[in-house]
């Protein structure tokens, strides 16, 4: 199954993601890196099938088809389960399962995926996401490769098969933040959905539960800076992401993201920042337009969502699971 990534369809970027493939492939075979993929995952039922699947091409294209897929399920029923391990059984990938009846924080069902993880390196990823080959090839480069860094994310872009106008507006910020990395932020918070680390600093590590920031992106780039590893966000590390579909997911996911950001205090916005937002309204004028109006609506219902954004808990937006979307 092939996916193509937002502007990265031409000969030359193709040709690149196969020379990134190429050397991660021989750097974990002379090297003998050891992978685990973890994916933690709440009710996306057969939805959870392409992110698998994607996962799977991965690291089938890095030598690695034998490599542990992790899945942490918080689902309140059995149908995620079921649909991986049918899916599992039929393409020969070896999938281990732990689920929780109980309903788990996705910072809960992380750690559960960091204490099952022994291997050098482990690559965490939504399931609610698709991720390209080259993507996975470009998340662990750095680490297995280059060895420049110790944790790496990566960049969420919206998937292009969604083209509905509901859609536009979290596309555009999704866009906006690609952007944001790509001409040089290189902070490891990148709501990417996707990331990596090695072994040096997940093994003895695990995301705070009750207390910091709600958002484990946010906790995982704090534990990077504060223990003095080394963290990088790669912008072609990129994962098709399906964008909010309603005001209320929206405003869920915005509110979440600018009260994570700001710590309790209002959100400042950077030069860098403004100067992405440009050129992006530049290039979609539309998607801009509809960011606003958004954005507008949020500023006025937020206190509607509020408790439920700032909760570990909060509930996962529904339009944007792929079994959701026709």
């Amino acid at each position: 199954m092939a996916y193509k990534v937002n502007g990265t369809g031409t000969e030359e970027a193709m040709q690149q993601g196969s020379r990134t493939i190429e050397r991660v492939r021989d750097a974990l075979r002379q090297e003998r890196i050891g992978v685990t993929v973890a994916v933690p995952s709440y009710g996306e039922g057969p939805g959870i099938i392409p992110t698998l699947v994607s996962l799977w091409d991965g690291m089938v294209q890095l030598g690695v088809p034998d490599a542990a897929m992790f899945l942490s399920d918080s689902s309140p029923d059995s149908a995620t389960v079921d649909a991986a391990c049918q899916w599992a059984s039929s393409a020969g990938c070896r999938l281990m399962v732990d689920h929780s009846d109980r309903r788990r924080s996705l910072k809960q069902a992380l750690n559960v995926a960091l204490a099952f993880c022994e291997t050098d390196v482990v690559a965490v990823t939504n399931a609610d996401v698709v991720v390209p080959a080259a993507s996975l090839a470009y998340l662990l480069e750095p680490i297995c490769a280059l060895q420049s860094a110790d944790v790496v994310a990566g960049v969420a872009a919206p998937d292009r098969s969604v083209k509905d106008v509901r859609h536009r507006a979290g596309a555009f910020q999704l866009n906006v933040v690609r952007r944001l990395v790509r001409t040089g932020g290189s902070s490891l918070r990148a709501e990417g959905a996707l990331w990596a680390a090695h072994r040096r600093f997940y093994a003895d590590w695990r995301f705070p539960i009750g207390q910091g920031s709600v958002a484990d992106d946010v906790e995982l780039a704090r534990a990077v800076e504060a223990r003095g590893f080394r963290g990088l966000a790669v912008a072609d590390a990129v994962v098709l992401k399906v964008p909010p579909g309603t005001i209320r997911d929206f405003c869920l996911q915005t509110r979440r993201f600018y009260f994570a950001t700001a710590d309790d205090r209002p959100a400042v916005r950077s030069g860098a920042e403004w100067r992405a937002f440009g050129t992006e309204a530049t290039r979609d004028p539309l998607g801009a337009l509809l960011y606003v109006a958004y954005r507008g609506v949020a500023a006025v219902t937020a206190r509607r969502w509020a408790q439920s954004a700032h909760s570990e808990l909060w509930e996962p937006s529904m339009s944007t699971k792929r079994g959701t979307i026709r």
